[in-house]
């Protein structure tokens, strides 16, 4: 039991300090100081989620990375680096994902549409504790077990558009970042 107001853990990244809710001026300090020292040569990086459509109703950012994977122990350290650097030097949160690519984000919004993508995040355990109580506790896993991706990390199939993704205001192209 950890007695405290705040607590954050995901894979190896913790924080003691609850992040706030992001802006662009903040947003742009942590990318720019993130690409200077992350080798970003083998992908795409994109911005998306509903920072791109509202950033004053946004709790996180999503940055998602496209292209190919040569090496899981280093897009790994990408997604380690970049959260610890969001949450322990700037203060907010971003999500780093890679994704097989980002059509998704301008697929029609209607219930009958859907397709399958590949997606990769940090694996392991994540969890979160307000006032001395676990609040959010889940395992992020490769659940099919033929797939030989190192526990590091977690690759699974995901439908989308989401739910929440199918109103009308979700739709947004995402915004290449390099």
């Amino acid at each position: 039991m950890i007695n405290t107001p705040f607590f954050y853990r995901y894979n190896e990244v913790s924080t003691f300090n609850q992040w706030s809710a992001p802006t662009w001026d903040v947003f742009n300090k942590w990318w720019l100081e993130f690409k200077e020292n992350v080798d970003l040569e083998d992908y795409k990086v994109y911005l998306g989620g509903s920072f791109v459509i509202n950033p004053l109703s946004a709790n996180d950012i999503d940055v998602m990375f496209t292209g190919p994977i040569y090496d899981y122990q280093k897009l790994y350290d990408k997604f380690k680096y970049g959260l610890d650097l969001s949450l322990n030097k700037y203060g907010i949160y971003v999500d780093l994902c890679w994704w097989d690519n980002v059509d998704f984000c301008s697929y029609p919004r209607n219930k009958d549409f859907f397709r399958y993508h590949n997606l990769i995040k940090m694996g392991g355990v994540e969890y979160k504790v307000l006032s001395d109580i676990c609040v959010h506790d889940i395992s992020h896993i490769t659940f099919d077990k033929n797939l030989e991706i190192p526990e590091y990390l977690s690759f699974n199939r995901v439908i989308l558009p989401m739910p929440k993704q199918r109103r009308k205001e979700y739709k947004f192209n995402p915004i290449r970042l390099n």
